[in-house]
């Protein structure tokens, strides 16, 4: 089996951010992009860099090619 380590990839979020096309997600509060305004879940585009961590985690493991995500076509947390 395939494992993501989802406990390593929150650590993760929160102390250095996850980089996509120059731009830095992290857990910060409604700034960090990931985590929607209620403070608990992802955002949308938050759950599609989830998403594609399991997806490289899959393709890795069994040599698939499942196509990862745009997270740019997913919505984040709009800052006025």
């Amino acid at each position: 089996l395939g494992f993501f380590d989802a406990d390593q990839f929150f650590k993760r979020m929160t102390l250095t951010g996850y980089q996509v096309d120059g731009i830095v997600y992290t857990a910060e509060y409604i700034y960090g992009g990931f985590i929607s305004p209620d403070g608990v879940y992802p955002t949308q585009r938050g759950n599609a860099i989830i998403a594609n961590e399991m997806i490289k985690v899959t393709n890795n493991k069994f040599k698939s090619r499942i196509p990862l995500c745009d997270i740019n076509q997913f919505p984040t947390v709009a800052i006025p």
